[in-house]
């Protein structure tokens, strides 16, 4: 449960974005406010790593390709073409079309990185669609160039999701500060381009809070569920967050309620709890060799070192016994096969 817990954790302090950005954007212009998010949470998290010490898989060389197509398509090409449609679309396609992220991301990881599901699993996952398409009328889409912008936002959002969830046994730590960095400079070098620029002084330790917790701590844990539960499961999870971010607008802003949110957000609470029970079974075997933070109480690592090491849960390549077996499983990180 604890692999469930995270992403609607991560979801929980994304959501925190919503409503308190929109009161932090009479003070700061968008895409800047956008900008300092993200450097805020580069900044949190280097804070954290600092004082929270750990032994997590270091990124090696061979990760660097990885790596740049997160840069290149969670951080540079996303957000462009996402700030590009924004500024002809109105809020509620974006809402509507945002959507589409959780698609192509489930059928990336389903048709190119393989993971397994079950029935139940795509009977869940089906319903969560409903749900969050209830909310918002597709009719009232007019398709043009900026709607095939945001579409192909969500599908490099989603090539980055799965990229994220090939390095999610390395440091999510490193990996979410990277992305804040490299968020931060491109949206920065974007609001210069495209906007007036707005700030105030006075704010600007609310952004560097809010920034921390929504977008840094949102992402470490989110890079946490891909490796306890898989990339498909762990973004159907999340995609709860603007339903959160309701409840969040209602107590808060005094935002008023309708009746497709509510059946919106029953349908998809409904879903969840069907992924939240899929699992499947089949035969199969494990990487005999490979580096990842473990302990040796998880069932799958009994090799032996000195005993400091052994009782805290540590980092270093080791190797497992062939064994080929059947149990039921979720595409963690000893379960990637194909």
């Amino acid at each position: 449960m604890n692999g469930f817990f995270l992403p609607l954790l991560s979801a929980f302090f994304f959501s925190i974005s919503i409503p308190f950005s929109k009161e932090l954007l009479n003070y700061f212009s968008p895409v800047l406010l956008s900008s300092l998010l993200y450097f805020s949470s580069a900044i949190f998290l280097i804070f954290f790593k600092i004082i929270y010490k750990s032994d997590e898989t270091k990124i090696k060389k061979d990760d660097l390709i990885y790596l740049i197509g997160i840069i290149v398509f969670g951080g540079f090409l996303a957000p462009l073409c996402f700030i590009t449609s924004l500024k002809k679309l109105p809020a509620s396609t974006v809402s509507l079309l945002s959507n589409f992220e959780l698609i192509f991301t489930v059928l990336i990881s389903i048709f190119f990185l393989g993971e397994k599901k079950d029935k139940r699993f795509f009977t869940g996952f089906l319903i969560v669609v409903i749900g969050l398409f209830f909310v918002t009328d597709i009719s009232s889409v007019d398709f043009n160039k900026s709607v095939l912008l945001i579409l192909a936002a969500t599908l490099f959002w989603a090539i980055d999701n799965n990229l994220s969830g090939k390095l999610s046994v390395k440091d999510p730590y490193i990996i979410s500060i990277i992305k804040g960095i490299v968020g931060g400079g491109i949206n920065l070098l974007i609001a210069f381009n495209v906007e007036t620029i707005n700030y105030s002084v006075n704010k600007l330790f609310y952004v560097f809070l809010l920034g921390g917790v929504s977008y840094g701590g949102s992402l470490v844990c989110l890079i946490y569920s891909f490796r306890f539960v898989g990339v498909s499961v762990s973004i159907s999870v999340f995609n709860s967050y603007p339903f959160i971010a309701f409840v969040l607008s209602v107590l808060f802003l005094n935002e008023s309620v309708s009746m497709g949110v509510i059946i919106g957000a029953l349908l998809f609470a409904t879903g969840l709890l069907v992924i939240m029970t899929a699992s499947h079974s089949h035969l199969h075997s494990h990487i005999v060799e490979h580096e990842h933070f473990h302990s040796h109480n998880d069932g799958h690592h009994n090799h032996k070192h000195n005993e400091i090491e052994y009782t805290k849960k540590h980092s270093h390549i080791h190797k497992h016994n062939i064994i080929l077996h059947s149990h039921t499983h979720l595409d963690d990180s000893h379960h990637r096969h194909h």
